[in-house]
């Protein structure tokens, strides 16, 4: 009897050992969570008073950008020069095509009867009546149509601070309806810029042709103040449909930061600047200089400086008859052969073809040689 009772006194003791046990594993897993809970809330806090409080107002601007939609491009939008190299009405059939065109200028259409096709992108758009279209600048493109078209058309640039150009800052809807009354809006800026129209006849001598050229570079408007102001905000309305389609757009310069290096790098195209050169401008660390730039800008410093000489190589070949030597050597290279393989790099042909093709052009197509196939010249 007693050593029963042992036995049960043990069993029970051991029992409530157990439960006791139990009972402090689950304490001290509920205390655990607590403490983690805690200490994650106190780390949120923490990190949320650092931004806000501690790091400098640029950086969580561009933590915004980063984070919440970047970037603001309505900041860059107040600095924007639109400026109408040409402007008129055609109609043209099977012999509009043109192959591998790449201009230092956009190209706008409007369609309001027919049928035409471009390719850029990797995509092709069939352009039909009621449809507006446009082909950023510097960019490879190929135009046809299967039977006959109208349409409208205005040759642009649309150059904003740092003269980054709005149509390549970013991914868009090329290809749109037209608003009810945009034909009219085109036919008015038509007659307050009247004889910008591609001329119908061919230059006769290279003299001409450069003289037309040099005409585009210019881009003077001859109207008069209010003339000038109507056609400009005339122009703004028919392109914000199509601002209203980005997306993905590359980050907006810091006006204040980068300011200086934009418009010492405009002043500077015909020399030979380095990164150094670059953040020396800016007074920043080559290596901290190119990692900002390449977060704010989109692209390498080098690279953006590479491809503002090649967008001012391509005018001073074809507006001033410049050489490619010449060019090269006016834009800060050395080594032509160098220059030579980077235009082919941004605009997929060397510089002779391209001065060949006539591809910043707008002179009647029968003035051009033929390339790929296809009809010569350039489309309107």
């Amino acid at each position: 009897m007693r050593r029963f009772s042992c036995s049960a006194y043990t069993l029970r003791s051991a029992v409530d050992t157990s439960a006791t046990c139990r009972y402090l594993r689950e304490a001290r897993t509920k205390h655990r969570f607590r403490v983690l809970a805690l200490c994650g809330c106190l780390a949120v806090r923490f990190v949320v008073v650092i931004v806000v409080v501690l790091v400098p107002g640029c950086f969580r601007q561009r933590l915004r950008r980063r984070f919440w939609g970047a970037p603001m491009l309505k900041e860059l939008l107040p600095t924007l020069r639109l400026k109408i190299m040409n402007i008129g009405f055609k109609e043209d059939g099977t012999q509009w095509v043109f192959n591998a065109v790449n201009s230092p200028f956009s190209r706008f259409y409007l369609v309001t009867a027919g049928m035409a096709c471009t390719r850029h992108h990797g995509r092709t758009f069939r352009m039909q009546a009621g449809q507006m279209h446009i082909v950023p600048c510097f960019t490879l493109a190929d135009y046809y149509c299967p039977d006959r078209f109208s349409y409208g058309y205005i040759h642009f640039t649309a150059r904003m601070e740092g003269d980054l150009d709005l149509f390549n800052l970013g991914e868009f809807q090329y290809l749109l309806d037209a608003p009810a009354g945009f034909e009219q809006k085109l036919k008015r800026i038509h007659q307050l810029i009247p004889g910008c129209e591609i001329p119908i006849c061919k230059p006769h001598t290279e003299e001409q042709k450069r003289g037309f050229l040099k005409q585009l570079d210019s881009g003077d408007f001859a109207g008069s103040a209010a003339e000038w102001l109507e056609s400009d905000g005339l122009f703004r309305e028919v392109l914000a449909p199509f601002l209203a389609t980005f997306k993905h757009v590359q980050t907006a310069p810091d006006s204040q930061r980068f300011k200086p290096l934009f418009k010492h790098i405009e002043e500077h195209l015909a020399e030979d600047l380095s990164l150094a050169d670059l953040a020396r401008v800016v007074n920043l660390h080559p290596t901290y200089f190119s990692d900002l730039f390449h977060k704010t800008v989109g692209v390498r410093p080098i690279e953006f400086l590479h491809r503002r000489k090649i967008e001012r190589a391509q005018i001073l070949m074809l507006a001033h008859g410049a050489s490619v030597k010449e060019a090269a050597y006016r834009l800060g290279f050395a080594d032509p052969a160098y220059f030579s393989r980077l235009f082919r790099k941004y605009t997929g042909m060397s510089p002779s073809q391209y001065v060949s093709t006539g591809a910043a052009t707008t002179t009647n197509p029968s003035v051009e040689l033929r390339r790929n196939g296809g009809r010569p010249g350039q489309p309107s």
